[in-house]
């Protein structure tokens, strides 16, 4: 292991070193590649990034971050919280310089999300190079190119603003611990990369802070030691304190203008949203669960992303190696931590000081989320992946600089051989991470139906509307998650294409800057095969989509019998189920078995078919009904609900 200040730690990256970035960052692109040879465009949530993205520098740039579910329940998504947004707009303006450069074309969009990351992997890479050497630097990109094969192509290039922060997240605690560690400038990065990941999702915002502070102690505890040995410190002191304040001003100065120009401005709804009523929490018994499988043998980011199912149910479900391995984990990180400071060893110190701390933050966070059924949404607990590898990979440099007097003592000559063994690992890894990564799904996989919807429906109104005339494109569905992808989507696509798109002022994700006139015509999106379609004068279609086909809709069909017939056999239902059957009774449980009986009528099957779960009223010791719900359910979903009507109602 290098010393710092070595010559290991100095001058320029070799060539080797540079050849081994150039591999880490390489999956990015594929990705990128992959998406882009798909046809990828951004739809729902992504393409409001887009949107606001390409605001930036505009009349309209925005001053706050995508509007935060903070204060909402987890299944009532539309009570209150009408103001918050996520505290600022760093992530639009990363992304801006590609988006225009591409002209708007979704390509632009990736390759930003791609270089944003590309940039938390380089940040990593050099930090750990100047302070433990670029060997140290090439092992930690291994394990980072682990992390990025876990998550999959898809998030990896997504410029949703839970997932663009995940690469920066884990850039931030590494750069924290440089800071705690003595390297005092790297407190300039965390100011940098903690607003970043702070402003574009709420969720980041304690990291963000708790990582700020261990970095400020580790300076300020740098400087007290050099004051105390007579050694000059006063100047680097200025200089790491005002570079660092100065980051956070010009970070911070939009939300603060924001703040400052608007009544509520949004740091005050956001502060008022944590006030209200959140429901039942998924609480520290649920978290602590996760957090086995986060740092437990194999953790999350050692974990193929699509192979994800439940993340933690029961204790009993994760086995006891997982369990006992966790444990082991953390009592290692606290004793790696104790026999640090007791060697003085204060590179060793600081990493483990860090990651305990950022563990214990983001378990204390994610205890907080609101429950849905029987966890939280995956999006919202993500920051357990980039945690848990920050995790081994403290656990792995503690281990080699505490065993390194002993490995040279026992193996002499024969350590370079081992370090060499070790070093092809990760040139092994790296160098197949590229081709990993192009096979690798991520866990929830792109609705790419939306994005053929959007596709195609704006082939068929490009002809038919008139440029230089505002359209607010409007929704009717009664499947929010689709109607309102297609509709995103659709007003994407057309902007893209050249059209004055805009929104209701009210909506809440573009009302603040895209709020259409009143004269505006609109373009009603009716989403469902049972939405009722506008009436009235100068009403006309202008374009539909139907995304299923003959064969899909007689594959539902047989799935609608299989479900029937499962449900139907008595055997199938738990003793609480069959009882609630057999007496016809009114619970609400008896209605969602009865529902499931008849899915052809149930507009919720997906949900009945996780209450049934939940509630245990179906046997779960093997797998057929959650097979068969999900598939009947993305069946049903296909043949009702993706279909799309695009009507013009002229402005009154």
């Amino acid at each position: 292991m290098a010393r710092a200040g070595s010559s290991e730690t100095d001058g320029r990256p070799p060539a080797w070193f540079l050849a081994m970035l150039v591999l880490a960052v390489a999956p990015l692109f594929v990705a990128v590649g992959t998406q882009a040879y798909r046809g990828w465009r951004p739809v729902s949530d992504d393409a409001d990034v887009a949107i606001l993205a390409h605001d930036v520098l505009s009349p309209r740039t925005p001053l706050v971050g995508m509007p935060s579910t903070i204060g909402q329940g987890a299944v009532d998504l539309g009570a209150g919280n009408e103001h918050a947004h996520h505290p600022g707009p760093m992530l639009f303006w990363a992304l801006a310089v590609p988006e225009r450069v591409a002209r708007s074309s979704p390509v632009g969009i990736l390759v930003g999300t791609a270089l944003v990351n590309a940039a938390a992997l380089v940040v990593v890479a050099l930090v750990v190079a100047r302070l433990l050497g670029w060997r140290a630097a090439a092992g930690t990109l291994a394990l980072l190119a682990v992390l990025v094969w876990a998550l999959g192509r898809q998030w990896i290039v997504d410029p949703l603003n839970p997932y663009i922060a995940l690469l920066p997240a884990f850039a931030l605690c590494t750069l924290a611990g440089v800071a705690a560690a003595g390297r005092t400038r790297a407190l300039i990065g965390v100011a940098i990369v903690g607003s970043f990941v702070a402003q574009t999702h709420l969720i980041y915002a304690p990291l963000a802070a708790a990582m700020l502070l261990v970095g400020v102690a580790g300076v300020a505890m740098t400087f007290w030691s050099r004051a105390r040995r007579g050694l000059a410190w006063g100047r680097e002191a200025l200089i790491t304190s005002g570079i660092s304040l100065a980051a956070l001003g010009v970070a911070w100065a939009l939300p603060l203008y924001d703040q400052l120009a608007h009544s509520p401005g949004n740091l005050s709804a956001v502060a008022s949203s944590f006030g209200r009523q959140h429901g039942r929490l998924v609480g520290l018994d649920w978290t602590l669960r996760l957090d086995v499988q986060a740092i437990g043998v194999l953790p999350l980011f050692a974990r193929q992303g699509a192979g994800i199912g439940a993340i933690s149910r029961t204790w009993s479900s994760l086995g006891p190696l997982r369990v006992i391995s966790a444990i082991a984990v953390v009592l290692a990180l606290v004793v790696s931590l104790a026999f640090a400071v007791r060697r003085r060893d204060r590179i060793a110190a600081a990493a483990a000081a860090t990651a305990l701390v950022a563990l214990t933050t983001a378990t204390a966070v994610v205890s907080r989320v609101p429950v849905y059924f029987d966890g939280a949404p995956l999006y919202r607990i993500l920051q357990m992946w980039p945690i848990g590898c920050f995790v081994w990979c403290v656990l792995v440099l503690n281990g080699m600089r505490a065993l390194a007097p002993l490995a040279e003592r026992h193996l002499g000559a024969r350590l370079s051989a081992v370090r060499g063994g070790a070093f092809a690992v990760a040139v092994g890894v790296l160098a197949i991470a590229p081709v990993a990564v192009a096979f690798a799904d991520s866990a929830r996989p792109d609705d790419t139906r939306a994005e053929d919807a959007v596709g195609r429906l704006a082939a068929q109104l490009q002809p038919r509307l008139a440029r230089g005339v505002p359209y607010q494109v409007d929704v009717r569905t009664d499947q929010f998650f689709i109607g309102g992808a297609v509709q995103s989507g659709l007003l994407r696509e057309l902007a893209r294409r050249g059209f004055d798109t805009r929104v209701d002022p009210s909506d809440e994700y573009l009302g603040r800057s895209h709020a259409a006139p009143r004269d505006a015509v609109h373009l009603v999106v009716c989403a469902g095969r049972q939405v009722e379609a506008p009436v009235g004068p100068g009403v006309a279609q202008l374009a539909h989509v139907v995304l299923a086909s003959t064969d899909n809709v007689d594959h539902m069909r047989r799935l609608d019998t299989e479900l029937h017939d499962f449900v139907a056999t008595p055997d199938n239902l738990t003793p609480p189920g069959r009882t609630l059957l057999e007496r016809a009774s009114s619970e609400p449980d008896a209605l969602v078995l009865r529902r499931l009986l008849d899915p052809a009528n149930d507009p919720q099957r997906a949900n009945d078919g996780l209450v049934a779960i939940a509630h245990d009223l179906v046997r779960l010791d093997h797998q057929d009904f959650e097979h068969l719900r999900a598939a009947d359910a993305d069946a049903h979903v296909l043949v009702d609900e993706y279909v799309f009507t695009v009507y013009v109602v002229p402005s009154p």
